[in-house]
C-alpha cells in the first residue's frame, strides 16, 4: 500500500525561550509604550503638582470669560437698536396720527369717517396755512380745527335737546366754546408775529357814562 505523507512537525517552544517575532516588531512596541506612558506634565516638572478641577477636588476652575452668563456685547447692541427703532416708530406715530384720533373721538364720527380721514383733513387744513415747521404753530393750527368743529357738534346737540334746559347748557358751551376759537385765532397770529393794528388818530377817546 501506498504510505501518506504525514504534515511536518512544528518544533515544541522550549519554556523559558525567547520567541521570534516578525522584523520591526520591536520599533513598534516601543512606540506604543511611549504612547502608553504620558510624559510629565509642565506643573509636574517645575515641582508643583496640577490642580485637579473634578467634584471634590476643593479647586475651583478659572472662569470662561464666555460662559459667565453675561450677553455678548454684540447681542447688546444688537437689542438696543431693535429698541431705539420701535421707539422712534412709536414717537412718529404719536406725532402724525394720535391726535387725528383724538379729534375723531371728540366729535363722535369714527362711524363715519376713519382716523385716517381725519389725519389726511388735519395734513391739508396745515399745508392751506402754509406749512409750517414749527411745532407749536401747528398744534395751534389743529387746536383752532377742533374746536371749530365742536362748536357744531354743540350746536346740533342744543338743537336736538329734548329739554329746553339741555338746549340751554349746550347752547352756552357751544358760546364759550366760541369766545376760546376766537382767542386761539389771536394767539396764532401773535405767536407768528403778525399783531393786530388798530387805527387811531392819535387822540385819547374817553366814552361818556351818564
Amino acid at each position: 500500500m501506498p504510505k501518506t505523507k504525514q504534515p511536518p512537525k512544528t518544533p515544541k517552544r522550549q519554556n523559558g525561550a525567547a520567541q521570534r517575532r516578525p522584523p520591526g516588531s520591536e520599533a513598534a512596541s516601543a512606540v506604543s509604550d511611549s504612547r502608553a506612558k504620558p510624559g510629565p506634565s509642565p506643573a509636574a516638572s517645575n515641582g508643583t503638582a496640577p490642580a485637579s478641577t473634578g467634584p471634590g477636588s476643593g479647586t475651583v476652575a478659572s472662569p470662561d470669560p464666555g460662559s459667565n452668563g453675561a450677553v455678548p456685547t454684540s447681542n447688546l447692541d444688537a437689542t438696543r437698536i431693535i429698541h431705539d427703532q420701535r421707539i422712534a416708530e412709536q414717537a412718529a406715530k404719536l406725532r402724525k396720527s394720535l391726535f387725528p384720533v383724538l379729534t375723531a373721538a371728540a366729535l363722535g364720527y369714527k362711524e363715519a369717517f376713519e382716523p385716517a380721514a381725519y389725519e389726511k383733513f388735519l395734513e391739508r387744513v396745515v399745508e392751506d396755512c402754509g406749512s409750517p415747521s414749527d411745532p407749536i404753530e401747528r398744534m395751534l393750527i389743529e387746536q383752532i380745527t377742533l374746536a371749530h368743529y365742536r362748536i357744531g357738534v354743540l350746536h346740533y346737540r342744543s338743537a336736538d335737546a329734548e329739554t329746553i334746559d339741555a338746549g340751554k347748557i349746550f347752547s352756552s358751551a357751544a358760546s364759550r366754546l366760541l369766545g376760546e376759537f376766537r382767542r386761539l385765532a389771536l394767539a396764532l397770529n401773535t405767536y407768528r408775529g403778525k399783531t393786530p393794528k388798530t387805527e387811531t388818530d392819535g387822540e385819547l377817546k374817553v366814552a361818556k357814562v351818564g
